[in-house]
C-alpha cells in the first residue's frame, strides 16, 4: 500500500523532523547509528521529503539550502518538507 513509499527508518527520521533538528538529535532520539541516519537523510533529501537548513548570520535565521550538501551533514538542520509530511501521514 501507500506505506511502501517510506522505509521504516525513513519514517522514523521523518518523525524527528517536524521542526528543524540536528543530525546529533535525530541520532540520539532514534538510537540508530549515525552513518545510517546520514544515509537516510541523504535518501530523504533526494526524494525532496526533507529540507536542509543553514544558519544565515545576516538574517539571524535558518534558510533552506537550494542544492543539498551531501558531504557535511552535521553543519545543517533538517526539517520535513510538505511532500515529506504527506508521505509520512499517508
Amino acid at each position: 500500500g501507500e506505506m511502501s513509499i517510506l522505509s521504516e527508518i525513513e519514517f522514523e527520521v521523518l518523525d524527528e523532523v517536524y521542526f528543524p533538528t540536528s543530525v546529533e538529535t535525530i541520532t540520539k532520539n532514534s538510537m540508530k547509528p549515525v552513518d545510517l541516519i546520514k544515509a537516510t537523510l541523504s535518501s530523504l533529501l533526494e526524494k525532496k521529503f526533507i529540507h536542509q537548513m543553514k544558519f544565515n548570520e545576516a538574517m539571524n535565521d535558518y534558510e533552506r539550502l537550494i542544492t543539498p550538501d551531501f558531504s557535511n551533514f552535521e553543519n545543517y538542520l533538517y526539517v520535513a518538507s510538505k511532500q515529506g509530511l504527506l508521505a509520512h501521514n499517508g
